[in-house]
């Protein structure tokens, strides 16, 4: 369950010498409150996410003290150092998956051949790579029920009646839709 915690929300990564903030017991009572002190990293260990700093305690005086603590007790001087670190963490987990789970194939072509074979898919028109190729597909399908058009007077026709019906039969306009302004769409 811990794993599955850590995964879905890493800890921040500290650097070796870098200064943060730690919790410190003020006193070995339980329930006791905690120090808020400045500390510098000598060591890690990634793997239990802990962190070997130097500091001093009680705050002001010469006592140098070195003790291994938990990432959970400690952060960036800063909100702005610990919004980035978690961030970094965060995106270095998802690479990390990436890294781990992806199948890297040289192009599309190769990766939708290899779906196709897997999924005993058959293609069965390739259309003309000139911007119609939507309306050249639906041509193509279109000739089964026996409606002949090119893919020029397709897109026409398809254009003429989206400008006089911009919504859709229960009001909702279908520039909402599109991602673009409307009369940019239909261009």
């Amino acid at each position: 369950m811990i794993q599955k915690g850590l995964r879905n929300n890493p800890p921040s990564v500290y650097d070796i010498g870098e200064k943060v903030l730690i919790r410190y017991p003020a006193a070995k009572k339980i329930g006791s409150k905690r120090s808020i002190l400045t500390a510098r990293i000598l060591k890690r260990n990634l793997k239990t996410c802990k962190y070997k700093v130097q500091f001093t305690f009680p705050a002001g005086s010469s006592k140098i003290l070195t003790k291994w603590i938990s990432v959970n007790d400690m952060t960036s001087t800063t909100l702005d150092k610990e919004k980035r670190k978690r961030k970094l963490a965060c995106q270095s987990s998802k690479k990390m998956h990436k890294k781990k789970y992806l199948i890297p194939f040289s192009n599309h072509r190769e990766k939708f051949t290899d779906m196709q074979s897997e999924m005993n898919f058959l293609i069965s028109y390739d259309p003309p790579k000139d911007g119609n190729c939507q309306f050249s597909a639906l041509c193509h399908e279109l000739v089964n029920i026996g409606v002949f058009r090119s893919a020029e007077t397709l897109r026409k026709e398809i254009v003429s009646f989206l400008e006089s019906h911009p919504n859709s039969p229960d009001g909702t306009p279908l520039e909402l839709f599109a991602g673009t302004p409307w009369s940019q769409y239909l261009r």
